[in-house]
Parts: structure tokens; C-alpha cells; sequence
């Protein structure tokens, strides 16, 4: 069995930096409008299975694999505008205000 070495102290927890610092917030605020984009294109793909297929173009592979990747970025420019406000609504909940 070998031994275990460290080369450095192991922290007390003083170092650690207050909880609410700029950084740890951005990525809360980041996570929580990425959540938001996927509920968007979730919900642009339940309404674009509403449409019937069909017309010209019909259906393809390629077709689908496009529309998949711009529904993904309607979703994100949604997300970004905060139009259901979802993200903003989960970080509160999630800071603790």
C-alpha cells in the first residue's frame, strides 16, 4: 500500500471566500438562464410537433437536425431577453432573497 502525501495544509475554512461573492453569483445567474433556455426549446419543440408535416420540402434528417439547432438558439436569445422572467425567478429563489 503506498502512502498518502500532501503538499500543502489542508484548509480550516477561513480562506474560503463568503458565500454571494461576484463569481459564485455569475455562475448561479449563467446556470439558471441556461435553465431557462431549456424550457424554451423544450416548449418550441412541443409547438413545432404541432405542425403538421408535409408542405414543399417535406421531411429530412437534415431538416430536422437544422431546425433542432435553431430552435436551441431562439431558445437562448429568449432566455437572454428574460421573457418569462424563469431564470430571474430561480435565482432569487435559489440566492435566498
Amino acid at each position: 500500500m503506498s502512502s498518502l502525501t500532501v503538499d500543502r495544509p489542508v484548509p480550516d475554512g477561513r480562506e474560503l471566500t463568503p458565500p454571494g461573492n461576484g463569481r459564485e453569483e455569475a455562475r448561479l445567474k449563467d446556470a439558471c438562464r441556461q435553465l431557462e433556455a431549456v424550457f424554451w426549446q423544450q416548449l418550441l419543440r412541443a409547438m413545432r410537433r404541432t405542425i403538421p408535416a408535409g408542405g414543399l420540402l417535406g421531411r429530412s434528417y437534415a431538416r430536422d437536425v437544422y431546425t433542432d439547432l435553431l430552435d436551441e438558439q431562439y431558445a437562448l436569445i429568449l432566455a437572454g431577453q428574460e421573457r418569462a422572467g424563469l431564470g430571474r425567478l430561480l435565482y432569487e429563489q435559489l440566492r435566498g432573497k
